[in-house]
């Protein structure tokens, strides 16, 4: 029997040069995004689902410390002075929040691109964190997070 699904391999190429080069699919970013969230549905198993659903303030709440402690702000800073990537010792010691929380904190966000996690407890900003840098994101998330929060009462 003859089947027009396309091969594992060919849809994970076709998404690979959508990430290597966004730029030429802006156009249809909508539809995209779209059969990309039908996808990841479709595709994951109840309980990632569930967790989904569980961890959906996760992210908000994980910037929302960094905003708070300048975390991003230090690794963005770093980045200037030629320092690449900052240790979460470094981190730490100047924000006096527990290295392992951090940790914690930082390899989520690495998990959802918001952070890179460059090696064994050091994390770099991308182009992401410069978003989240950006006045928009910062009172977005200060104008947000309370409802959110409310919303969870």
């Amino acid at each position: 029997m003859f089947s027009t699904a396309a091969s594992p391999s060919t849809i994970i190429q076709q998404l690979e040069k959508v990430v290597e080069n966004p730029e030429l699919y802006r156009s249809h970013r909508h539809e995209i995004i779209s059969l990309a969230n039908r996808v990841e549905v479709e595709l994951q198993s109840p309980f990632a689902l569930f967790q989904g659903i569980v961890h959906a303030a996760m992210p908000i709440v994980a910037v929302h410390v960094c905003q708070q402690h300048r975390i991003l702000h230090m690794m963005q800073e770093n980045a200037e002075k030629g320092q690449p990537a900052t240790s979460t010792a470094a981190l730490a010691e100047d924000t006096g929040i527990n290295e392992h929380k951090l940790e914690a904190v930082l390899e989520f966000m690495a998990a959802r691109h918001l952070v890179d996690h460059i090696s064994y407890k050091e994390f770099a900003p991308n182009k992401l964190t410069r978003l989240l840098l950006t006045p928009l994101f910062m009172d977005g998330v200060l104008l947000y997070l309370p409802f959110l929060l409310l919303s969870a009462h």
